[in-house]
């Protein structure tokens, strides 16, 4: 990942960590959007108790890539807005570039409740070996793999040192490396040298920055090399988080920022011999945009082998969304 790679995000101001404090945090939001609006929430103080309940920065340090990186845990206790229930008891990631969540997690078996539960399904979609992660972060996809397809294997890059230690003292990647079911690379996750012997089984791409989709999936070059770390002949998918989805919603404009998901699928399509589908997942800042994740590989079958390979917990993912085959920007 090169400064800031991945999507889903909230924003969430550091004045909210003092005693006593209202946190504003714009809702949650594709990566490659900016902030519209924002929500207030306020942590209540905890009845009969003497300690400070409102957030908690577990770690901070100083990053070439990203500036001031922190980690801040949210208080599990009441929350008097609605919109932001689903961070109670969770920690998340901030880089000072973007201001937005980069990686949640917490300690209780979780769902994101975003892209990160999707991407995740990948794994059963691949054929057996490892799975490459292209965009870290602080481990939140591979704590979702690990979740619920226990065995799989994996190895991830991270280009920035200092989240690849936050992630290991505060999102769980420590214990996924102990439990030898994660390796993490501190490096630039589009090195062609960012592999394994052999290639991966299949491939999860999820790199941004600044808020936007990494400039090098704007070209076929950097797909090419993706696919070259594929392991040939065994089926294997790349699966990527696109960022804004270019479908229009109840008439409501496409985001501009669009253009550059249109761009990265084009690229995909020459490199991937036609062979893209998609999948448009509604936002959860509101009903007017949508996500888009992209996975190569055949079309025919694909949504059936998706549906009927997702474990209990994510069974719900397919009540809503159908992948579609990408024909091009038309």
């Amino acid at each position: 990942m090169l400064i800031c790679y991945h999507t889903h995000s909230h924003r969430l101001s550091r004045a909210g960590t003092t005693s006593g404090a209202c946190i504003s945090i714009p809702t949650l939001m594709s990566r490659s959007r900016h902030a519209r609006e924002s929500v207030t929430l306020t942590v209540a103080r905890a009845q009969e108790r003497s300690e400070d309940p409102g957030p908690k920065v577990l770690f901070s340090g100083e990053s070439e890539f990203n500036g001031n990186v922190q980690v801040i845990e949210i208080p599990d206790c009441a929350i008097l807005d609605p919109t932001v229930e689903e961070l109670r008891g969770f920690r998340v990631l901030l880089l000072d570039h973007c201001e937005n969540i980069h990686s949640i997690w917490r300690k209780e078996a979780f769902l994101t409740k975003s892209y990160w539960d999707y991407l995740a399904t990948l794994a059963h979609l691949s054929p057996r070996g490892c799975i490459g992660i292209l965009g870290l972060g602080a481990g939140t996809v591979a704590n979702m793999v690990s979740q619920h397809y226990p065995g799989t294997k994996m190895q991830g890059w991270e280009i920035d040192p200092v989240v690849v230690e936050a992630s290991r003292l505060c999102f769980g990647v420590g214990y996924l490396e102990e439990e030898g079911s994660l390796v993490v690379h501190v490096g630039d996750a589009l090195l062609r040298s960012s592999t394994i012997e052999g290639g991966f089984s299949s491939i999860m791409v999820d790199l941004y920055a600044d808020g936007l989709l990494l400039q090098q999936l704007l070209h076929v070059e950097a797909w090419q090399s993706i696919r070259h770390r594929l392991q040939g002949g065994i089926g294997g998918r790349v699966m990527a988080n696109l960022g804004m989805s270019p479908r229009s919603i109840d008439g409501w404009p496409v985001d501009e920022d669009s253009v550059h998901t249109i761009k990265a699928l084009s690229c995909m399509l020459e490199v991937f011999d036609n062979e893209v589908n998609v999948l448009h997942i509604r936002n959860m800042d509101g009903p007017r945009t949508m996500n888009l994740l992209a996975v190569t590989g055949p079309f025919k079958g694909l949504q059936e082998a998706w549906v009927e390979g997702l474990p209990s917990a994510l069974s719900h993912l397919a009540a809503d969304y159908r992948w579609e085959k990408w024909e091009g920007d038309s």
